[in-house]
């Protein structure tokens, strides 16, 4: 760790500048003679005083590709690392580092090594050795199946997301009742979904110091993760995530992408078909049956743990029995008063299911190995998250302007609902489900100012669930 934990507020920087300006003029030179030379490579290295804000990274290979990740890597780093970061082959792991890189260029070294002139890259390559060992053992314990994904993404984030829900509905009743005060609303919703916000985000925090920090660290150190995490991922990353704007630009470009998807075969006759769009048309036999071959494989494959022995294997259950079929029919969709008769059908398929164990082990097989393989999908959801925060791969430009009232936010919402109603048509979601215009108006206005505390301590809430997953094989073998 550095020698200085440095504060854009703090007193040090200009009682440091005055020691250094009342040196005697024959140390100064030598100082200067010595030191020159590696701190002019160290700032050229990271370009980070050189480059202009909100200037572009320029490469010549193609954008999130392998060697331009590597390079972009490459360009923060010091060049000690350079040799592990050439030696990555993961996608997963290069989108990570590359992220984590760009988060080091623009809060670290615009004042490690500039506003603090030190040729020392010890800290830098802590930071990077730090980031390598988390993604290792993140890495280590999905592959050694340790993690039982099932129970976390169909039992636990769905009873979050339903006492959330619920917890909302409640407090947009409360607004009805003429109690317009955000405070107070967010105070009947902390009393629904049982939870004490106070204690974020320093409690996820302590829990991942646990885990970093060893028995030989200092009291530096720890302030520096405090405000690694509490201030800048956890506080203002986290902030600008959960603002209304980026979570119905989001959602509209999700909603585009799918009505594009669904009425790109309507084309008109007379339109020139692109070469891409005529070779699908041609093999449409043969990638039916490919499709269909993958279906297969993915159904009759018997998933196998790769546990190496230490490490416990979650034990299986019924997936049919865990909470998600009830969050998606009773607290996401009210099936129940919409549509009796197929949540009636869904109950009785539900039931049925159970009592087949062929029905069980080919369910858990589609679930777990389609999960194994979805890796690509975490990979689009890292690079989206880079392209949000850093679209340049470079530092940040200034702030861009938001709307910041429920008025300015109207057409954006009023947006959102519309191209969500044309996709549950395009789809046949309101036919089959039930889903009506008020559904998604209802769904739209938890994207509201009001509801950004509450949007926020449920992120929290799902990322201390799955960080003790995460964590319970090392509880285990301790």
């Amino acid at each position: 760790m550095p020698n200085i934990l440095y504060n854009t507020n703090s007193s040090l920087i200009s009682r440091f500048q005055r020691n250094s300006s009342t040196s005697p003029v024959t140390n100064s030179v030598s100082l200067i003679s010595s030191s020159s030379s590696s701190t002019t490579s160290f700032l050229s290295k990271n370009n980070t005083a050189s480059l202009a804000i909100g200037s572009k990274f320029r490469s010549k290979y193609e954008k999130d590709s392998e060697k331009y990740l590597k390079e972009l890597c490459c360009s923060i780093y010091p060049k000690s690392t350079h040799k592990r970061i050439n030696g990555m082959k993961s996608n997963f792991e290069l989108q990570i580092n590359a992220i984590c890189a760009l988060i080091l260029q623009n809060f670290v070294l615009n004042w490690y090594g500039v506003k603090i002139p030190t040729t020392d890259e010890t800290f830098l390559i802590e930071m990077f050795n730090l980031i390598q060992n988390l993604i290792q053992y993140v890495t280590r314990q999905i592959r050694d199946d340790s993690i039982d994904f099932e129970a976390l993404l169909a039992d636990d984030i769905p009873v979050i997301l339903s006492r959330h829900i619920e917890a909302i509905r409640k407090s947009q009743l409360k607004t009805t009742e003429n109690i317009d005060d955000s405070s107070t609303l967010y105070k009947e919703y902390r009393k629904i979904v049982l939870s004490d916000s106070d204690k974020y985000p320093e409690q996820i925090t302590n829990f991942i110091k646990s885990l970093i920090e060893g028995s030989d660290s200092s009291t530096l150190q720890s302030s520096f993760l405090d405000s690694l995490f509490n201030e800048l991922l956890f506080g203002r990353i986290l902030d600008s995530l959960t603002e209304p704007y980026y979570v119905l630009n989001g959602t509209i470009k999700i909603c585009n992408k799918l009505i594009s998807k669904m009425e790109s075969p309507s084309l008109s006759i007379k339109e020139p078909k692109p070469a891409f769009i005529q070779e699908s048309r041609r093999w449409s036999f043969r990638s039916v049956k490919s499709y269909i071959g993958r279906l297969l494989s993915i159904i009759t494959a018997d998933y196998k743990p790769n546990s190496n022995g230490n490490t416990p294997v979650p034990e299986k259950h019924n997936l049919y029995q865990r909470y998600i079929i009830s969050f998606f029919a009773i607290d996401l969709l009210r099936l129940p008063t919409k549509k009796p008769f197929m949540y009636s059908i869904i109950r009785i398929m539900q039931y049925v299911l159970t009592k087949s164990t062929t029905v069980q082990g080919i369910t858990n097989n589609i679930f777990m190995n389609s999960l194994k393989k979805s890796s690509i999908l975490a990979v689009d959801l890292i690079k989206l998250l880079r392209h949000t925060l850093f679209p340049t791969d470079s530092l940040m430009g200034p702030r861009r302007i938001i709307p910041t009232t429920e008025e300015q936010l109207k057409p954006m919402r009023e947006e959102a609902v519309v191209k969500m109603m044309r996709v549950s048509r395009l789809y046949k979601i309101d036919f089959f489900l039930g889903l009506t215009q008020n559904d998604i108006v209802a769904v739209v206005d938890g994207c509201s100012f009001e509801k950004k505390k509450q949007n926020k301590l449920l992120i929290m809430q799902i990322m201390e669930c799955a960080i003790a997953h995460f964590t319970r094989p090392m509880e285990n073998n301790a």
